[in-house]
């Protein structure tokens, strides 16, 4: 699904999220920004199609810009297997004990 605008495409990222930051163990709900999983200067024909966003938290979407491996390494346990993945990042808080899967 491709959207007209920006604010258009952001908001139906957030919703299809449960506006919730997609970073397992993150569940943040606030400072929420929807993310492009390939850049708009990469592939400008992707920019406001819903498959290619995605929502991070703040903090998220900062640590991803400066540490490229690990947007790379959160993209293939996003492709993989998103429910059941086990991602943390460095210097981010310990996950929330009711985001922890057992």
């Amino acid at each position: 699904m491709q959207f007209t605008t920006d604010e258009k495409w952001k908001q139906a990222v957030l919703r299809r999220d449960d506006y919730t930051c997609q970073v397992p163990h993150c569940g943040a709900q606030t400072n929420l920004d929807a993310h492009h999983i390939q850049s708009r200067r990469q592939r400008p024909d992707l920019r406001r199609v819903l498959s290619n966003g995605v929502t991070l938290c703040r903090t998220h979407h900062d640590h991803f810009h400066d540490r490229k491996g690990e947007w790379e390494r959160f993209l293939a346990i996003l492709t993989v297997n998103r429910s059941h993945s086990r991602f943390y990042c460095a210097g981010i808080a310990e996950p929330r004990p009711d985001q922890m899967e057992y």
